[in-house]
């Protein structure tokens, strides 16, 4: 009887419709994780192919031509509502385009209903990321001071202006998103959400 049980985690992966192309997903994120976590940017190629990848998904899970525009739209809608929630954040310099982009491209694989735990889970996945790096780092006093300090000139000013002027600095105190992300998709495959 060896090598005859499954985790509920392999059947569910196997059971739902769609489920190999959040796996397909997974390996393109992992990737991206790579190139995020070492070149500190993710390509453009990369993000293509989780494009295409997500527009055959479309097409896959509504097995007709015609639903499979249409799905197509809704994974496009998604993407364009997820790039604009998130576009201000990139204005400021608090969030890399990359990472914009690579919400946006993951938010169409997800249901309406999914999309909002999608990008929560992602987001609590990475400030949980945060806290161990400053927990590690040790600056955490410093941030916070600094967030405030940017926060009472935003308001004082009225005027929006980019969060850290200092590449290098940015570089020092910047989290990658691309881990999250997978995280949370990680998280959708397990059942989580």
């Amino acid at each position: 009887m060896v090598g005859t049980l499954r985790s509920g985690f392999q059947f569910w992966v196997l059971k739902e419709k769609g489920g190999g192309f959040l796996l397909v997903l997974c390996g393109l994120l992992l990737i991206a994780c790579v190139y995020d976590y070492t070149f500190r940017r993710i390509p453009n190629y990369l993000l293509v192919g989780i494009f295409i990848t997500g527009i055959v998904n479309c097409f896959y899970q509504m097995g007709d031509m015609w639903l499979g525009f249409f799905q197509v739209v809704h994974y496009l809608v998604a993407a364009v509502i997820v790039t604009l929630c998130f576009f201000p954040v990139y204005r400021i310099g608090a969030l890399g385009a990359g990472d914009v982009k690579l919400f946006a491209v993951c938010a169409g694989f997800f249901s309406d209903g999914c999309i909002l735990y999608f990008l929560f889970s992602s987001l609590l996945v990475s400030a949980i990321f945060i806290l161990v790096r400053f927990m590690v780092v040790g600056d955490m006093k410093e941030r916070f001071h600094y967030l405030f300090q940017y926060t009472a000139d935003v308001v004082l000013n009225g005027g929006w202006k980019l969060y850290i002027n200092d590449k290098e600095e940015k570089k020092k105190c910047s989290i990658c998103l691309a881990g999250p992300i997978l995280c949370s998709v990680l998280m959708h495959l397990g059942g989580v959400y």
